[in-house]
């Protein structure tokens, strides 16, 4: 592998990776379209100890970020299932198997969850990352890669638009 783009925290360092910063991405509640939860401004993560959570399993930012975020919050979730798929937990949500946290970028993906932004004592975001090992750090290929993740990231910050692969500018 010569590259991955991935969720990273603070547990993932290292001075043999070369770590380019894409983007950070807030995490909200993420409820069916008819919850009671669906008309709130914020939700307090202490409000929902002791509702159903869907979540992904061990091994996704998204599931570090929740396990995190309970934490944070002083609560042990009650979860009803660990899915390994984001469209999967989708449709558990959408269809009322329970509730969860998922970052925002989730909005683009369907019109069936509705997600609401958590208090902001709760608040948290993932960070997503382009890395490879610094040996590699020459490679032309990883260059105009690294420059293209710095390029995406500035224009993220920026608020432009982004044209689709391979259309024009």
């Amino acid at each position: 592998m010569d590259a991955i783009v991935i969720g990273v925290h603070d547990g993932i360092a290292s001075k043999r990776l070369i770590t380019v910063p894409l983007f950070s991405d807030e995490m909200f509640l993420a409820v069916p379209l008819d919850s009671p939860y669906a008309n709130r401004a914020e939700v307090d993560l202490q409000e929902l100890a002791s509702e159903n959570f869907v979540t992904l399993a061990d091994g996704f930012i998204t599931s570090f970020s929740f396990n995190q975020m309970m934490e944070n919050a002083g609560i042990s979730p009650v979860i009803g299932m660990h899915v390994g798929d984001i469209f999967s937990l989708i449709n558990l949500v959408s269809n009322g198997m329970g509730i969860s946290l998922l970052p925002g970028r989730i909005a683009s993906f369907t019109p069936r969850i509705k997600l609401i932004p958590l208090s902001p004592g709760h608040a948290y975001s993932q960070h997503i990352a382009l890395l490879f090992l610094d040996s590699r750090e020459q490679d032309r290929n990883l260059l105009a890669l690294a420059a293209e993740g710095r390029t995406y990231s500035r224009r993220l910050l920026r608020g432009a638009d982004f044209p689709m692969f391979g259309e024009a500018e």
